[in-house]
């Protein structure tokens, strides 16, 4: 797995032949955080991309990015039920 720090604060993580790319964000005035998470596979055919949206909240930026990284990697691995990414070939 590469971990990449973009200059504007995106983080693009490597994972087997897929980029994730993390997105947490504060969700209202409750100071909570939540997040979404892209997958994207570069084929011959070009880019193809999927984006999730986690459930719940976490207590800081920094939480809500290492779920969306951990889901991202669970979706790539099939242990999500009923989440697949074979449309992404």
């Amino acid at each position: 797995m590469v971990f990449v720090v973009q200059g504007d604060g995106m983080i693009e993580i490597r994972y087997k032949e897929f980029l994730i790319m993390p997105i947490a964000y504060c969700t209202d005035l409750s100071e909570k955080w939540t997040g979404q998470v892209c997958i994207i596979r570069d084929t011959e055919a070009g880019v193809k991309d999927r984006t999730f949206t986690l459930d719940g909240t976490f207590e800081s930026k920094e939480a809500g990015t290492q779920r969306c990284i951990a889901f991202a990697k669970q979706i790539i691995d099939g242990e999500q039920p009923g989440i697949s990414m074979d449309d992404l070939p």
